[in-house]
Order: structure tokens, then C-alpha cells, then sequence
């Protein structure tokens, strides 16, 4: 078995396999994954097939369909926006429920929030750390680190 990929590696199999189940069967290049692998001289291991597989692609795949529906929406909303106000009782709960969900969904509004890089924070951190080493390099001795410290209390 191969060793796991590196994740910017993973990550374009991911976007790709996604994209791939996200296309109608018909309308793909290749007909299985193994042929989508191969075309992208991709090992077609075990771990491969897993994630081909997998609810992380599978997940991306739904987003992916779902944002491809997205031109529709101000259609359907102005259907049952018609239908709502001549009286139509189930287009206007429908309505008024797709609403409600967007505005007070949390995972809509998680989704808006930026996320948070973890290669970021702990970037970061580091540079703090290593901030925090110099400042501590800079000082001989605690002794001396106390000295200091009073004198520049006791002088203000």
C-alpha cells in the first residue's frame, strides 16, 4: 500500500473525483474511476477506490450539484412567489420556509464565515515561538532579567 498523499495531492483527487461523479453518466470522459485514475496517472490502489468512494467526495460531489442548481433558484422563487400571493397555501409555506432556512440555518452561516486555516494558526504559533526564543536568548540571566525588570518599573 502506498503511503498517504500529501494533502494538496489528495485535495486535487478530492476536486476531481467530485467533479467527476458530480457530471451525469453520460456526459463523462471517462467511464469508470480506474479510467479517471489512469487518465491522471493515478494509482488505482485500494486507498484509492476508498476515497473515490468516500462520503468527503461523495459530500463535495452534492455541493457541487447543488451549486449547479443554484441559476435556477430565482425562478422557482418567483413561481412560488405568484403562486403565494393568489392564495396558494403550500407555495407560500414553501416560500416562506426557504427563507427562514436561509437566513436562520447555522451551517449556511458557517459555511459564509470564513474558515479557519489550520496551517495558518499553527504558522503563526511558530513565529511566535520563535519571537519568544529570541527574547529569551536576548536575556543572560534571570538575575539579570530581574534587574531589569524593577529598573524599568522603578523608574516610571
Amino acid at each position: 500500500m502506498r503511503p498517504n498523499l500529501p494533502s494538496k495531492q489528495r485535495e486535487a483527487q478530492i476536486e476531481t473525483l467530485a467533479k467527476w461523479h458530480s457530471k451525469p453518466k453520460a456526459m463523462r470522459e471517462y467511464s469508470t474511476v480506474t479510467e479517471l485514475a489512469e487518465a491522471h496517472g493515478w494509482e488505482t490502489d485500494k486507498q484509492f477506490v476508498e476515497m473515490a468512494e468516500s462520503p468527503e467526495v461523495h459530500h463535495r460531489h452534492m455541493l457541487k450539484i447543488a451549486g449547479a442548481g443554484l441559476e435556477h433558484v430565482s425562478e422557482i422563487l418567483e413561481a412560488l412567489y405568484k403562486k403565494a400571493i393568489t392564495g396558494h397555501v403550500k407555495a407560500a409555506e414553501t416560500y416562506l420556509e426557504w427563507h427562514r432556512k436561509l437566513i436562520t440555518d447555522a451551517k449556511v452561516i458557517e459555511r459564509v464565515a470564513p474558515a479557519v486555516n489550520p496551517n495558518e494558526v499553527l504558522n503563526t504559533a511558530i513565529e511566535g515561538a520563535h519571537k519568544l526564543m529570541q527574547v529569551a536568548a536576548a536575556v543572560p540571566s534571570e538575575e539579570e532579567a530581574k534587574k531589569a525588570v524593577e529598573a524599568d518599573f522603578y523608574e516610571s
